[in-house]
């Protein structure tokens, strides 16, 4: 299929159902920010107390970011994805950053590509592979220099997942294909097929040969489509479910369970042993506003607890699984589009977001 690569990311955004604000090409995204918000682990602050703190790279201000990523064994580094402005790399958890352009440099009229995930090996994080709109990048000193890799590779990388304690890496390739890569020959597999446009990967922690893709399918029922064999094939998993779903997160805590966002709409499954009926169900999601959801993340610490960004309405948590749900409220967050969600080892209580400003520049 051809598509451009604005829509490429506009998928990437998870914008499937809705028009996009408006936006004439990659080089008018509004400027973008970072912020991270202290959460307890076992109750919930009163939202008055919470505050977030904007903790943005200055190269951010002329891009937008796309994803935010974590390198196993140094937990206080974080990597920033960007479109447009290359990688973003902090070592002391957000204090400073330091930008990579030059590795991701594509052509004069495309100066730099857009960096819409990050993945490192857990055994040796030294490697690192990162997904583009222009093939993939690979690292071999823990992030601080990438160098595009050669055919074959997936044209581009839409979204991409480790896959379980090997390394095993999953990319979702805007051409409908999901192919996989080994760390120990540094090399792609060939892609297995969906014949969708993809939008996000996600694996389920507790059982990884479990692999569910949301995808942008036009047809309701085959927005979503699961592999039980960590990528080697696929099949359509979306009885209950509208056309075009954005984001999709599995529980931890509880095998097989997952929550889709289709639009401003949220769906959950059991997956259960295979063969039997697949089957998601709607969430009444009490308190969320009508507004499209652009990402979710389960807490890894506190069973019951998921947060979703919104598009314009800052960041939701749950405690019940996305029954009921309240703003997490802080000063600047209220209007974000929340692209990302992420929390880290090192720091479980906390939150970070990355945000598209939507059209308001919060500085």
């Amino acid at each position: 299929m051809s598509t451009t690569p604005f829509a490429h990311a506009a998928r990437r955004f998870r914008w499937p159902c809705v028009a996009l604000p408006a936006l004439l090409s990659p080089f008018l995204l509004f400027p973008a920010a970072m912020a991270i918000s202290p959460v307890t682990q076992n109750a919930v602050v009163a939202p008055s107390a919470r505050a977030w703190i904007d903790i943005s790279p200055a190269g951010l201000n002329s891009t937008s970011p796309m994803d935010i990523a974590f390198t196993p064994k140094d937990p206080d580094t974080i990597y920033l994805g960007s479109a447009l402005g290359g990688l973003f790399r902090s070592t002391d958890f957000g204090v400073t950053w330091t930008q990579n352009y030059d590795d991701f440099f594509v052509n004069p009229h495309v100066p730099t590509t857009w960096v819409v995930d990050i993945v490192f090996d857990p055994i040796d994080p030294t490697y690192g592979v990162a997904g583009t709109m222009s093939g993939t990048y690979l690292s071999t000193d823990s992030g601080t220099s990438w160098l595009r890799q050669d055919a074959p590779t997936p044209a581009m990388c839409v979204s991409m997942v480790s896959l379980d304690a090997t390394g095993t890496v999953a990319c979702a390739d805007a051409e409908g294909d999901v192919h996989t890569f080994d760390w120990s020959t540094l090399r792609w597999n060939e892609g297995v097929p969906v014949n969708a446009q993809p939008a996000e990967l996600s694996v389920d922690p507790s059982n990884p040969p479990n692999l569910y893709l949301a995808t942008a399918a036009d047809t309701p029922g085959t927005s979503m489509w699961v592999s039980r064999d960590q990528g080697e094939s696929f099949y359509i998993y979306g009885e209950g479910l509208p056309a075009r779903c954005g984001s999709v997160a599995a529980d931890p805590h509880q095998p097989g369970h997952a929550i889709t966002a289709c639009g401003p709409d949220l769906y959950y499954t059991d997956l259960g042993p295979q063969g039997l009926r697949p089957v998601w169900f709607p969430l009444v999601a009490s308190g969320l506003p009508r507004v499209d959801i652009l990402s979710l993340l389960f807490d890894p610490l506190q069973v019951g607890r998921v947060y979703a960004g919104t598009a314009g309405e800052g960041v939701f948590f749950s405690d019940n699984n996305g029954d009921d749900w309240q703003p997490l409220a802080g000063d600047g967050m209220e209007a974000r589009y929340v692209i990302d969600l992420a929390i880290g080892d090192s720091h479980p209580e906390q939150i970070l977001a990355a945000c598209h400003a939507g059209g308001v520049d919060y500085g």
